[in-house]
């Protein structure tokens, strides 16, 4: 076998690792809710990619260091095959409950219910939503969330919140050692910010941060009256920005005020990059206001959230002004940070698809843009959108500089 083959086998193997620690540290939650029919399932989902995992890793343990290329098939090959192992538990608990085997109590599920967890017996409908549970995508193969299984609801949760750091920063965090080819892999995805020299003790920093704004905003989220397993799924998805939801009509089934603006800083947070994060925890405020990306967004927030509410407000679709905030901000905030929470249906107000057309664009583009590179949001990102606003003006600027006078980009 070729050197670097044995590199990516290796690392995806490390992978592979990681993704069944996370399935079987999560049957703690099938215990918990008392779905021991889903045992047996969790256990093989998460007992075969640990298997192939360890395998891989000790079989070309001596692998060398991946370089650039090797990095980025460890990512391409690695976020295949955590979509194609992450499917497993939707595809085991689902015939598990259609078949039974040896009595385990599975229950007898009717109606909607039935058909809502029979679609994941197709292995097709398991991979997509593993698949955009995982890149944070949150669109669903779902007809009714709230009919899923517990152990089905956290599943769909865990993999956004793992995937909205990201499956190779998590492998880094616990299995990476210094000097292993870490800081390539860690480039693989995108990624070029550091908190400290140490790529492992950044991507660990990168962690702890994240599990402590997770803890602060169940928190936040329980005391605007989210009931608790409500709260500790919309806290996750909502800081990964992945926007999977354990209700059918997503933050709107609560249909509360105090919630829709207790979700709005858990997903602000998530569209701040990392190291930001980092600086305002250390109290260095000051680099956090010279941020390029960290004032893009704010702004962009303050002014995408004042024109849909305006927009909805002057042509009538909410009465009262401090409903059209109430909506317009939810629903720009949601959209610009990828997450996709909506609270805009018809069974609360008035559904997204009868705002008006210029309201309909306003939240498009928002999710077209994007947070901050080095958070969990998606879109383009607003260091992409700076660095080419930046590039059009000193080339424009460029065109009228004397010829003798040379020339020198902007600040």
């Amino acid at each position: 076998m070729s050197g670097a083959t044995a590199t990516i086998s290796r690392d995806v193997g490390r992978i592979l690792e990681a993704l069944g620690g996370v399935v079987l540290a999560s049957i703690l939650i099938t215990l918990v809710w008392g779905e021991f029919y889903a045992v047996p399932a969790m256990v093989v989902a998460g007992v075969v990619p640990l298997g192939i995992g360890i395998a891989l890793r000790r079989r070309f343990s001596d692998a060398a260091p991946p370089g650039k290329l090797h990095g980025m098939m460890v990512a391409a090959t690695g976020w295949l095959a955590v979509g194609v192992f992450g499917s497993l538990p939707f595809i085991l608990i689902a015939w598990t409950i259609a078949i039974d085997p040896a009595g385990l109590g599975a229950p007898n599920l009717t109606g909607r219910a039935a058909s809502t967890v029979a679609a994941f017996q197709n292995p097709l409908n398991a991979l997509f939503e593993s698949m955009s549970g995982f890149t944070g995508t949150g669109l669903t193969m779902t007809d009714n969330e709230a009919a899923l299984p517990r152990t089905l609801q956290w599943w769909r949760t865990i993999i956004e919140w793992v995937g909205g750091v990201g499956v190779i920063v998590l492998t880094t965090a616990i299995l990476a050692r210094p000097g292993s080819g870490s800081l390539t892999l860690y480039e693989s995805e995108a990624r070029s910010e550091k908190i400290h020299p140490s790529i492992v003790s950044t991507v660990r920093t990168i962690w702890w941060i994240f599990i402590l704004f997770t803890f602060a905003s169940i928190l936040g989220l329980w005391l605007a009256g989210m009931p608790i397993w409500g709260a500790i799924n919309h806290a996750m998805t909502g800081l990964a920005t992945g926007g999977f939801s354990i209700t059918d009509n997503s933050i709107a089934t609560y249909d509360s005020a105090l919630i829709d603006f207790a979700l709005i800083p858990v997903m602000t947070l998530g569209s701040i990059a990392f190291p930001i994060h980092y600086l305002m925890l250390s109290g260095d405020l000051d680099n956090v206001y010279t941020d390029l990306q960290t004032r893009w967004l704010f702004g962009f927030f303050g002014l995408g959230s004042a024109l849909l509410t305006g927009i909805v407000y002057l042509r009538g679709t909410y009465e009262s002004l401090f409903t059209a905030v109430r909506y317009g901000l939810f629903q720009f905030v949601s959209a610009m940070s990828c997450t996709g929470f909506q609270t805009a249906v018809s069974a609360t107000n008035v559904a997204l698809g009868r705002w008006p057309m210029g309201a309909q664009l306003t939240v498009a583009f928002g999710m077209v843009l994007g947070g901050a590179a080095g958070s969990t949001a998606g879109g383009i990102k607003l260091i992409r959108l700076g660095t080419l606003l930046k590039g059009i003006r000193f080339r424009i600027v460029d065109v009228f500089y004397p010829e003798d006078g040379g020339s020198s980009a902007p600040d």
